[in-house]
């Protein structure tokens, strides 16, 4: 079974997987995402793990970059 995590980021490098070089606005990201039912806890901690792994690039004025595809971390889930 995929813990909330895995989820939050699978979800989240779905949205920003074909996005790659575009400078994104986190609120835009976060709308999306609370709208499928994330937390901002949530989506935060996916965000971070994102940076970490070098998939993403925290701007500033409330931006991101994508940088990269995140497919090698993505793990199929099913919801039931």
């Amino acid at each position: 079974m995929v813990n909330r995590s895995t989820e939050t980021q699978t979800a989240l490098q779905t949205l920003l997987s074909r996005r790659r070089q575009e400078v994104i606005a986190l609120y835009d990201v976060g709308q999306h995402m609370m709208a499928q039912g994330f937390t901002d806890t949530e989506i935060i901690n996916g965000l971070i793990k994102l940076t970490h792994d070098k998939a993403i690039e925290l701007l500033p004025g409330n931006q991101l970059r994508v940088l990269r595809r995140t497919y090698q971390s993505m793990t199929p889930y099913v919801r039931y």
